[in-house]
């Protein structure tokens, strides 16, 4: 019936004839629905959930999202993008497989797990000691205690040409 009063809505009208209008909206929650929530004229600001982590479903680490509001409803663009693969058990470059193309790598008595196989100078160190470069003075070796001059290399009895 025209005139009557009727529920308040966020429409700028006084809908239950109290002379005034939109009230009863303030603690509303905003939401990501493209409807201004809490009446105070702006659509879908700090809606809940935004800012939450979500899963992509991209594998490996693109697999991670921060939840946005666009367009009326929530999304999950991925907050990591792909990278080299890296030796550190993640899939770094997004193809669903992990430290893949390590294998061939060769191993070095360098205190690093060169092949990413989790073992570190395997077969490569005398003695499970890792020779130290010591940059323009030479290799220092451990097996010995002597520095390898520049061209040599540590071996069982000490400094020798490769």
């Amino acid at each position: 019936m025209p005139g009557a009063p009727g529920m308040e809505a966020c429409n700028g009208e006084d809908d239950d004839c109290d002379g005034r209008t939109d009230e009863g909206f303030a603690n509303v929650p905003e939401l990501c629905n493209g409807i201004d929530d809490n009446c105070n004229g702006t659509v879908d600001e700090r809606p809940r959930g935004e800012g939450d982590a979500c899963d992509t479903g991209e594998p490996g680490a693109c697999g991670a999202g921060v939840q946005t509001c666009r367009d009326g409803r929530l999304t999950c663009p991925q907050s990591i993008s792909p990278i080299a693969e890296r030796c550190d058990t993640l899939d770094n470059d997004c193809d669903g497989r992990t430290d893949e193309g390590f294998g061939e790598e060769v191993e070095r008595c360098n205190g690093v797990d060169d092949n990413c196989n989790g073992a570190t100078d395997e077969g490569t160190c005398m003695g499970g000691r890792a020779d130290a470069c010591a940059g323009m003075r030479g290799c220092i070796c451990t097996a010995t205690g002597a520095i390898c001059p520049d061209g040599q290399v540590c071996g069982m009895e000490g400094c020798a040409p490769p």
